[in-house]
């Protein structure tokens, strides 16, 4: 069955304050399940956590409750009861969201991307950064259905639409539209 499917846990007790309660909405919204179906005992990887939606977790508490906590404290203590004690007793930390960069013909490369770039003026010929991998498709694949798809990637991920050309002696990113 999917997780937190069915009844409620028999060891169920409800949120009992606003900071239990909050938990739970959050539990809710990132598990994608009955808020109802979350006490303070329910382990987050029991109701189908995992350690992406775990990330999610950290950075919705973060954004909504103004407090930072490590991933390491959801793996130590998956349930709302412990994380509410650990909330309690931590410093809040102001959410900072990234704001888009202004748009420009191209940008400066950080310090690592011009590390890889010198790594690979030296040595045209190796394939050390590629990640070769083929997939074999059956004879009825839908061309524009992959098509599609790969489309959706490009225009969803700017890194696969940057190029690195030089301008003069430096290399800079130019991404595409």
């Amino acid at each position: 069955p999917e997780p937190g499917a069915g009844e409620k846990d028999k060891n169920y007790i409800a949120p009992g304050n606003y900071l239990e309660e909050k938990l739970a909405e959050i539990w809710s919204r990132v598990l994608g399940i009955d808020k109802a179906m979350i006490g303070i005992n329910s382990n987050f990887f029991q109701l189908g956590g995992h350690s992406l939606r775990a990330t999610v977790l950290v950075s919705k508490i973060h954004k909504e409750m103004q407090v930072k906590i490590s991933l390491a404290e959801i793996f130590k203590t998956p349930t709302i009861k412990g994380l509410s004690g650990v909330i309690h007793g931590a410093r809040q930390v102001k959410f900072e969201s990234l704001e888009p960069l202004e748009k420009k013909e191209y940008y400066p490369l950080s310090s690592a991307q011009k590390r890889l770039y010198f790594i690979q003026q030296m040595d045209m010929e190796g394939i050390g950064y590629n990640m070769p991998y083929f997939i074999p498709l059956t004879r009825d694949i839908e061309k524009n259905q992959v098509e599609n798809t790969f489309n959706k990637l490009i225009d969803r991920h700017e890194i696969l639409r940057t190029s690195f050309p030089l301008v003069g002696t430096e290399p800079v990113q130019r991404v595409r539209e």
